[in-house]
């Protein structure tokens, strides 16, 4: 009982803490979950390299995020 306790008292915390980043616009792309069934950039922009797939998708994907709030 107590471990449920404080889980529940450590969740709380961590709401009011998303909550002011929300309303201070401190988004991180690590927020949010997706899922992308097929990528939308031809393997030749990215040079089949998935580090650069990885920062290009990011960046896209922040911009997007960043315009919804």
């Amino acid at each position: 009982m107590l471990m449920v306790s404080v889980c529940i008292i450590r969740l709380r915390w961590y709401e009011n803490v998303s909550v002011n980043d929300m309303k201070q616009g401190k988004l991180r792309l690590e927020d949010f979950t997706i899922t992308l069934p097929t990528i939308p950039i031809s393997k030749r922009d990215y040079a089949n390299n998935p580090d650069l797939l990885t920062a290009q998708i990011c960046t896209h994907f922040e911009s997007v995020v960043g315009y919804e709030l």
